[in-house]
């Protein structure tokens, strides 16, 4: 999984020849970076900062600067697809059989959105898209705040 932020930061990766650890290289060297010891999935990065599910942890979401400092633990949610917009993170929780959730990108104000079990979501706009695994993978579509559900094909 690689990300490309901008060029002057460079690319956010975990690294296979390292047992899956966090990493980073500029955006035109050949020298990649240890950022810490985690074993990241889903990498998203806005900003200043990495958010990721991190399998050394039982699936928990943390966040870390792009620098490798100020790492913190989210919450004690066992994560899949992460998705942020904005200050929202957007993630299936396994603790609770797969349900819908977001919490704010500090840990704060988690918010049940839906009790389907929802795979391969996207966000687009103030919509979440998604399979619901519970329903015979049929499409929906949810508005961010958790209201107006649609089956859509």
């Amino acid at each position: 999984m690689v990300i490309l932020l901008n060029k002057k930061i460079g690319f956010f990766f975990r690294n296979r020849n390292d047992n899956g650890r966090l990493y980073k290289t500029c955006y035109d060297c050949l020298k990649s970076d240890k950022i810490n010891d985690d074993e990241p999935s889903f990498i998203n990065v806005t900003g200043e900062w990495i958010y990721y599910q991190n399998d050394t942890d039982g699936g928990k979401l943390y966040k870390i600067k792009t620098d490798g400092t100020h790492r913190k633990k989210i919450n004690d949610d066992d994560s899949e697809y992460l998705v942020i917009v904005d200050e929202w993170l957007y993630y299936r929780n396994k603790s609770d059989e797969g349900k819908l959730y977001k919490v704010k990108n500090d840990g704060t104000d988690k918010i049940k959105l839906s009790d389907d079990d929802a795979i391969s979501m996207n966000v687009i706009n103030d919509w979440i898209f998604y399979s619901a695994n519970n329903d015979q993978c049929k499409n929906f579509r949810i508005r961010t705040n958790g209201s107006k559900k649609t089956e859509i094909f």
